[in-house]
């Protein structure tokens, strides 16, 4: 069977709940959650399986309105796949789990950044606004790696001055899934909660003048261990 709006067929699974899966190609593991995205989807989960022979698979699910969508791609022998972060932000945990447990890295992908912008100006909504389930959200600069929590934490006591760089918006665009809102919001609909925004970037103002970074980039620590650790 087909979604509405999308090109992909689904099989759709018995139970007291609509389930619809289906295996999809790299292009159709970003182009489903974009289309997702714009009818109001949500991801739900991300997970990776080995199925034997160094066979590797990773699966997405998403609430849509028709139901749950799962999404199964499989990878072969290949151990990366299509990085969903900048569309779910959140999903970086997720997909950190999946390199921890099964070795499988998500890649970054030519023209993904340009659909979250065109989607930010469609909404007229900010980046951490895409970001459903999120309650801290913190910016770093481009040497910092956003993945790594040491980094982001460094970046955070170095770069933060709590009194300027730190913000909290209310009523924020979050899931019915959010464990933390009450059954009385709940039950009357409301599905909004707040979040803390942290800037945790050099001072725009003076950032040509910031302190320089000391510690090793990669390719200097790269070089290291290749001359001394070998």
């Amino acid at each position: 069977m087909r979604i509405p709006g999308l090109t992909v067929d689904f099989e759709q699974l018995p139970g007291a709940l609509p389930v619809f899966r289906s295996a999809v190609s790299a292009d159709e593991w970003l182009t489903v959650p974009m289309t997702l995205i714009k009818g109001g989807g949500r991801l739900l989960s991300v997970w990776g399986t080995d199925r034997g022979g160094g066979q590797f698979a990773v699966c997405a699910a998403y609430a849509a309105r028709e139901g749950l969508v799962w999404l199964d791609l499989p990878l072969g022998a290949r151990t990366t796949y299509p990085d969903l972060t900048p569309l779910f932000p959140f999903a970086n945990r997720m997909q950190r789990a999946l390199f921890d447990l099964l070795g499988l890295r998500a890649e970054d992908v030519d023209g993904i950044v340009r659909f979250v912008e065109e989607l930010r100006a469609l909404r007229g909504v900010e980046p951490h606004e895409l970001e459903l389930g999120g309650r801290i959200v913190v910016t770093v600069d481009e040497d910092v790696d956003p993945s790594n929590l040491a980094d982001v934490m460094w970046a955070i006591t170095t770069r933060c001055e709590p009194s300027e760089q730190v913000d909290i918006v209310k009523s924020a665009w979050s899931s019915g899934l959010d464990p933390r809102i009450t059954p009385e919001a709940r039950a009357r609909g409301e599905t909004s909660h707040s979040k803390l925004i942290i800037d945790a970037c050099k001072p725009f103002g003076w950032r040509e003048r910031y302190p320089r970074t000391s510690a090793l980039t990669s390719e200097e620590a790269r070089a290291i261990r290749e001359k001394w650790f070998r």
